[in-house]
């Protein structure tokens, strides 16, 4: 007959510690979960009653917790964390110490969402990663505290992990008219605005685009785009320009109009980039021209242009004999890109 090894036999008296101080809480119903991929544990908030608020635990026993300046050591699997972004229940990693009872928890999903605010992406994660929790956030205090908050949804953070399944679900069954509302929300929430990792949503825009083939639906994707751009500009990046802007050794019309409205909308952020020298760095010199162009329009924008423009930059200008009434008409349902269209490289 096999016997258990001594790490399975740790792991076993972990989870009989954690369920027990859950149950000794006198507020938690504590659930096996031997069949759930990953889970060792459910813990249901119960003080008024069973409402479904519930967390997913994943318990970790160690001999003894690692501590350093920045907190307990917890080890998280790739793995682990791309369940967790994707599990719509609060998942929980407990660390607890076997030989004195002591435990130690960790939100998953806030984690991610603090990884994505450094612009550190999933896919970039080693196979294992080492992260903290502060020495303060041992599971007895979770209980009667965090741990309600968030087992009942009371936190900000999900309040960002909500709308972002909203906007992933308005992409996944074609509700643009809600996608837009949705970014327009981000706006309204003064922390959405500072927190919301904003790539997720160009991304899903930019994945629509790509797969949508009806005129109106690209048209109101990329209303959805603007709108992302008027309400949240002051939050784009340098890297989140290039990606609207640069479609291989193409450009993205609909990425250049977006970036003229940035221009229009948080004119002191966008310039503040210095994108001309950005562009020109990667040997895009028309996209630099654009940059430069709108630059020296200043907050005005071009809108209040007299009879042509007399620009040049890095040898490129607008060709002059094409401008006119034709320009304009084009303008107005082309937008900022109709200039993509007159350009001309001046010889030396």
């Amino acid at each position: 007959m096999s016997q258990r090894s001594r790490s399975q036999s740790i792991g076993a008296q972990g989870q009989k510690l954690v369920a027990h101080i859950i149950e000794s809480s006198g507020l938690w119903i504590a659930r096996s979960q031997d069949e759930d991929y990953g889970i060792d544990l459910e813990a249901e908030y119960s003080e008024h009653g069973v409402h479904g608020y519930i967390l997913k635990l994943q318990v970790k026993s160690t001999g003894k917790p690692v501590v350093t300046p920045k907190g307990i050591k917890f080890p998280l699997s790739t793995s682990l964390i791309k369940y967790a972004d994707s599990l719509r229940v609060p998942l929980i990693q407990i660390q607890v110490e076997a030989t004195t009872g002591r435990a130690w928890y960790l939100w998953i999903q806030r984690w991610i969402l603090e990884l994505r605010k450094e612009g550190i992406g999933i896919s970039e994660l080693p196979k294992n990663r080492l992260v903290y929790t502060s020495v303060a956030n041992t599971l007895e205090n979770g209980l009667n505290g965090d741990l309600i908050d968030i087992a009942c949804w009371r936190t900000p953070s999900q309040l960002f992990i909500t709308i972002n399944d909203a906007i992933r679900t308005a992409a996944s069954v074609g509700r643009i008219d809600a996608l837009n509302q949705l970014v327009s929300l981000l706006a309204k929430t003064d922390v959405l605005s500072q927190d919301f990792p904003i790539d997720l949503v160009i991304d899903h825009i930019l994945e629509m685009r790509s797969s949508t083939s009806e005129t109106v639906e690209a048209e109101h994707t990329s209303q959805t785009l603007f709108t992302l751009c008027h309400f949240l500009g002051k939050r784009i990046t340098v890297e989140q320009i290039q990606k609207l802007v640069l479609r291989g050794d193409e450009y993205s019309r609909v990425g250049v109009n977006a970036l003229g409205v940035l221009y229009d909308s948080h004119y002191e952020h966008i310039e503040s980039l210095n994108l001309a020298n950005v562009f020109m760095s990667l040997g895009r010199r028309e996209a630099a021209f654009f940059c430069a162009l709108r630059e020296s329009f200043g907050r005005q924008g071009p809108g209040t242009l007299v009879p042509e423009f007399k620009f040049e930059y890095e040898g490129i200008r607008i060709d002059s004999s094409g401008y006119g009434t034709r320009f304009w008409r084009k303008w107005a349902s082309r937008g900022y890109s109709v200039i993509f269209d007159y350009l001309e490289h001046i010889e030396s």
